[in-house]
């Protein structure tokens, strides 16, 4: 689907966003990560943005939960840090996870991605914290390709 893109660009080390370019509507210039393929007030074709640098620069924990379970089928370590991230120009907010460390408000935070053996799913996107080391990476995680 339209969303393809979004995830394939995860295991390059890519991260994607979406923006409403669309004259005379009340979103133009809105930018939506989580990717969205229409604008949801013209519904029109949003076009595709690379925020990959803006994440790395201005990317900060907006609000956290640790969950000790989860579901059956969750592929994720517990316990779960669920933090929502926040950055400079984005106008949603993403739910993801934090691979390393604990959790603060406000706390700076960069993407990392999975380069060996992508999933093409959410998965393949996490966050540690702004001075995180590369040795320090989950298997299978980097900053970038």
């Amino acid at each position: 689907g339209g969303e393809a893109i979004f995830f394939e660009s995860l295991g390059k080390g890519v991260l994607l966003a979406t923006r409403c370019k669309q004259q005379g509507c009340t979103s133009k210039d809105t930018v939506y990560l989580p990717f969205r393929i229409h604008c949801p007030d013209c519904l029109e074709r949003n076009t595709i943005i690379d925020i990959t640098d803006s994440a790395r620069k201005s990317a900060r924990i907006y609000t956290y939960m640790v969950c000790e379970r989860s579901g059956a089928f969750s592929l994720l370590d517990k316990p779960i840090r669920f933090i929502n991230v926040e950055f400079e120009g984005v106008d949603t907010i993403l739910m993801s996870y934090l691979s390393i460390g604990e959790p603060a408000l406000g706390m700076r935070v960069v993407p990392i991605f999975r380069t060996r053996e992508p999933t093409c799913t959410i998965l393949d996107l996490s966050w540690v914290p702004e001075e995180t080391s590369p040795e320090l990476l989950p298997e299978g995680f980097s900053f970038q390709t």
